[in-house]
């Protein structure tokens, strides 16, 4: 994501933007598919470690 930001701020057009904005979506939409998929595989060791760590590190 940090890529993504830097390219929109080095190539500050439409293209760049709609691509960042696409990643940002799916790469979220990623995540919670993981998170889910984690719970329910780990169900509450995986609760404790999510109280603990941030999403986005």
């Amino acid at each position: 994501m940090t890529a993504l930001v830097g390219t929109v701020l080095a190539v500050p057009n439409v293209l760049s933007l709609a691509l960042a904005l696409s990643a940002w979506i799916s790469i979220s939409y990623q995540i919670r598919m993981e998170e889910a998929h984690l719970s329910d595989a780990f169900g509450e060791a995986y609760l404790h470690y999510r109280r603990r760590v941030r999403r986005w590190l």
